[in-house]
């Protein structure tokens, strides 16, 4: 079952930061600067928290000062989020249906 997900993160390493973009840009949209979406299977998903994982364990990781959150929402639920300002132009591939 797919489902919509948002991606946070805050890293003080610029290494650590590049790598956690290329994997989240591996399987979402940045929507702003340290934000991500995506419309992902649960195995995707389940794969990209592993990629993530493997970027925490780089030199440069501080578990002090560095994040990363990963929130699952419903088509529902996402589709009723309200935003002010730019509108973010997604894929086709990341419609709900």
């Amino acid at each position: 079952m797919k489902a919509w997900y948002t991606v946070v993160y805050d890293i003080s390493s610029d290494k650590v930061r590049r790598k956690a973009e290329k994997v989240c840009s591996s399987y979402m949209q940045r929507i702003q600067y340290s934000v991500f979406e995506g419309y992902m299977t649960e195995a995707n998903a389940k794969a990209f928290w592993k990629g993530i994982g493997e970027v925490t364990l780089l030199s440069g990781w501080d578990e002090q000062t560095d994040s990363i959150l990963m929130y699952r929402h419903c088509s529902g639920c996402y589709q009723s989020r309200e935003r002010i300002g730019k509108k973010i132009d997604l894929s086709k591939s990341y419609y709900v249906i």
